[in-house]
């Protein structure tokens, strides 16, 4: 399974290290800013679109098809609303 931002363009290389199941991960330190976007998986036919709405709140959408980051189609298969300063997390399947 491959991730790639979708911003301008789809890298070609994968930005971050890609581990297989099983095998021992590092810890991977990204900056607040660099999570925010699409992120696409091809192979799964699956996107995830990550939101700062507050500065103390991300949101997480999960939608069931790849396209969902190029254009508007899909169903959001659900929502992670996680609150930075209480570490609350809801998770939302029919909108917020």
């Amino acid at each position: 399974m491959t991730w790639h931002k979708v911003d301008k363009y789809i890298p070609m290389e994968p930005s971050v290290a890609i581990y297989r199941r099983g095998e021992k991960k590092g810890s991977r330190v990204f900056r607040m800013g660099e999570l925010e976007g699409f992120y696409v998986d091809n192979e799964l036919d699956r996107t995830v679109h990550i939101t700062f709405e507050k500065k103390e709140a991300i949101v997480i959408d999960i939608y069931d098809t790849a396209q969902a980051a190029h254009k508007p189609v899909g169903e959001t298969i659900g929502i992670i609303e996680l609150n930075l300063a209480t570490g609350e997390a809801k998770f939302f399947r029919d909108g917020r």
